[in-house]
């Protein structure tokens, strides 16, 4: 199985946290997993781990996420 986890940006943080753990679970259990990311202070957690990471700069707009809430 193959998993690509998404988050804008890798710093310390919540939702970057929980990604960084997630990915980390999910290659001890025998998932083909990467993160996809704006870069930031966790990306070395994933090279450590042989975790491949994708840098893409994602821009977030508050205006239009209000949108949608």
């Amino acid at each position: 199985m193959n998993i690509l986890l998404t988050v804008a940006r890798f710093n310390l943080g919540g939702a970057e946290s929980y990604t960084c753990e997630l990915a980390l679970e999910l290659q001890k259990r025998g998932v083909n997993v990467c993160v996809l990311s704006g870069g930031g202070r966790l990306v070395h957690k994933l090279n450590e781990a042989g975790i491949r990471h994708y840098f893409f700069p994602i821009k977030l707009s508050l205006a239009l996420a209000g949108r949608y809430i």
